[in-house]
């Protein structure tokens, strides 16, 4: 997964999965496994165990398609 980690680490991470790069500093800094979130452990990148996960979710009503604002086109 492409991600921004917002803490600096000069000399990247130890994990040698975990790609440091800083040539898409405005949109992502590390490359991780997707692997490395779905595990139940305490390391960097995991998410811990699944009864203790937690998740928001964030929608903007201004954007929400509706009737009026959706185009259709037949062909």
């Amino acid at each position: 997964m492409y991600l921004f980690d917002p803490y600096y680490l000069p000399d990247g991470i130890a994990d040698v999965n975990v790609e440091s790069t800083p040539e898409h500093p405005f949109a992502y800094n590390r490359i991780v496994p997707f692997s490395y979130f779905n595990r139940d452990t305490q390391e960097p990148y995991a998410l811990g165990s699944e009864s203790e996960r937690e998740a928001v979710l964030l929608y903007d009503t201004r954007t929400k398609l509706t009737e009026e604002k959706t185009v259709e086109y037949f062909i």
